[in-house]
């Protein structure tokens, strides 16, 4: 049973995530990786909008007409929802942010009749909980979310996003959908996750606060890194604000764009109150033609 604490917080988002997203799931928010997840059925005439990456070129060679792959529904595919802990989701307070975004997408899954799963992680994998679809097991990984990140502090361990997928490659089922909730503040793990998404259906969430988006312009600061404690001075003047911020934007842009190019949907969420509108305009992306 879940804990007083925080069955208030799961009535409220689940209120709010039932109000919005019932009638509007019915398996569409799976449906854009149509052929990664579904078993091959048969070959059949490409028609106008069908998704040219499910073209059988070989055959459509042989037989002289343009021929696409067509595929069955998995039943059984799993979602997981991946969720960053490390100390870093410290730093302008995410915390309620991440709770919120994973709480909304295990119940929307329960929803859509998946088995979800759920992973955090720092610089290894802290908690693996295995999907299963029911109402019980879904509460308690909200459960966990909101206990698990309320927990994080200074003496929380750093973020190692290539070691975590590495840890994750050979525990998922392939094909599974993956919702990696994190900051991304880590560096290296470009490739990883390319392979990553080449196993599954991974959908990064990028969660940030305004203050990481742009510095505001107050001088000398001092700053304490929250994974790895060391100190330093920063001079928040005009000219290295500015530079500062360009540095900030570009991260920001270089990661949507890697994102983009592996076939990976990114969607950027930096305020608490746009969680749910900014969840279905993911999903509305992702509707099939």
């Amino acid at each position: 049973m879940i804990k007083k604490e925080y069955l208030e917080k799961v009535k409220q988002i689940e209120i709010q995530t039932r109000r919005v997203l019932s009638g509007f799931m019915s398996g569409d928010y799976r449906t854009k990786s149509r052929g990664f997840g579904f078993d091959f059925d048969q070959l059949r005439d490409y028609v106008q909008g069908d998704d040219v990456r499910f073209i059988d070129w070989k055959s459509s060679a042989r037989t002289g007409k343009t021929l696409v792959r067509q595929y069955l529904e998995d039943k059984n595919r799993s979602v997981y929802i991946m969720v960053d802990v490390s100390t870093s989701v410290l730093f302008a307070d995410k915390k309620d942010l991440m709770s919120q975004i994973a709480a909304v997408l295990a119940l929307a899954g329960f929803y859509n009749k998946d088995n979800v799963g759920l992973i955090l992680f720092s610089n290894k994998i802290l908690k693996f909980v295995p999907a299963r679809a029911n109402r019980q097991h879904v509460l308690k990984i909200i459960e966990e979310i909101f206990l698990d990140i309320s927990s994080v502090n200074l003496k929380s361990d750093l973020t190692d996003i290539s070691q975590v997928i590495r840890e994750t490659m050979g525990r998922l089922k392939n094909n599974s959908i993956v919702f990696l909730i994190s900051d991304f503040w880590d560096l290296g793990f470009n490739e990883s996750l390319k392979v990553f998404a080449r196993h599954h259906d991974v959908i990064a969430i990028s969660c940030y606060k305004e203050l990481e988006k742009s510095l505001p312009n107050i001088g000398i600061l001092e700053f304490e890194d929250l994974e790895s404690s060391e100190k330093s001075v920063l001079n928040l003047s005009s000219g290295i604000t500015k530079r500062t911020n360009i540095f900030l934007k570009n991260f920001r842009e270089d990661f949507v764009k890697f994102c983009k190019q592996n076939s990976i949907d990114v969607l950027e969420i930096n305020n608490d109150k746009d969680v749910i509108n900014k969840l279905i305009e993911l999903f509305q992306k992702r509707i099939k033609i």
